[in-house]
């Protein structure tokens, strides 16, 4: 292979995003309402068998008689589990009351701010050495609008195949691909990955990981540092890890609305570089783990729990 077309392969491959393969886990949330007999009123719950949060917007149309009591449309998250949303009332009982309504649910919490600094460990072992490249969306580089992959920037950390992944900061495991191996070029765009919901509502990726390799569960609580998988290799290229943040943005909320992600840059601690600093491409940093970073999400008991192992 030519050594110029090799380089140019590699460069391609790193703005290829892989967020389209981290959905197929999801399952419905559903929106249903119960009516009661006894005042005419239907009360909106609902139901989210996912293990994060999900935003749901709520239309109601066409309607007659009734009266809501929140604003409508009805936008807010819903925790795993069964949520109650609103109401709706018959301005006058006994007369003739109608509504449609619908509703779309999207994973991840609505932010109306930008989501709090947090500080992000390097996802490789203390002291060792890695390469980053920031990268973006190919439709951006190459000037192609893409509403979708607008906000796309991820970092891609060139390591040794093998090499462990770790856990950048604490969250719940709430997807997991395994079991792909790449064959071809044209598989660049497959990945086996694990994806972590973070408590203030963000969401990290790790792709690029070896098939069978991974060694977290669904549903599995991690810590800073703990490990997720190895390191996988697409033919003919060099091993990496692809990481990256995101979440859901504020928006202005319209009837059926489909909300948009937004990726974020997140800050790290490294000792190469001022602790809370973002990393700049093309550079070579060098990992650490501090104790004040592994526990910086953990509740007092539980930091003195770690402290004492």
């Amino acid at each position: 292979m030519n050594p110029l077309n090799r380089l140019h392969w590699f460069v391609l491959v790193l703005f290829i995003p892989v967020w389209t393969r981290a959905q197929v886990t999801d399952r419905k949330v559903d929106v249903v309402y119960k009516l009661s007999e006894a005042t005419g009123e239907y009360l909106f719950k609902a139901s989210n068998p996912n293990l994060c949060e999900y935003t749901v917007q709520v239309d109601v149309v066409d309607v007659v008689g009734m009266r809501s009591s929140v604003k409508l449309p009805y936008v807010g998250s819903v925790k795993p589990g069964e949520t109650t949303l609103f109401s709706l009332k018959p301005t006058k009982m006994g007369e003739a009351a109608s509504f449609r309504y619908l509703y779309t649910a999207t994973r991840g919490r609505l932010f109306q701010a930008e989501p709090p600094t947090y500080l992000y460990t390097l996802p490789v072992a203390p002291g060792q050495p890695v390469l980053v490249q920031e990268t973006q969306a190919m439709g951006k580089v190459l000037g192609v609008k893409n509403v979708r992959l607008t906000n796309y920037t991820s970092l891609v950390f060139q390591v040794k195949n093998g090499d462990t992944v770790f856990a950048a900061r604490r969250g719940v495991v709430i997807n997991r691909l395994d079991g792909w191996a790449a064959t071809a070029r044209d598989d660049v765009r497959e990945s086996n990955l694990v994806e972590i919901s973070h408590a203030d509502g963000t969401f990290a990726q790790y792709a690029r990981l070896k098939a069978g390799s991974l060694l977290v569960k669904l549903g599995e609580t991690v810590e800073v540092g703990q490990p997720l998988g190895l390191v996988g290799e697409l033919p003919g290229l060099p091993p990496t890890i692809h990481f990256s943040v995101r979440y859901l943005p504020p928006v202005e909320v319209q009837p059926s609305k489909e909300y948009k992600y937004i990726h974020l840059r997140p800050k790290f601690s490294a000792l190469t570089i001022e602790s809370g600093d973002y990393l700049i491409s093309g550079r070579t940093y060098e990992a650490t783990r501090p104790v004040e970073l592994i526990t910086q999400e953990m509740s007092k008991r539980e930091i003195k729990r770690y402290l004492k192992q």
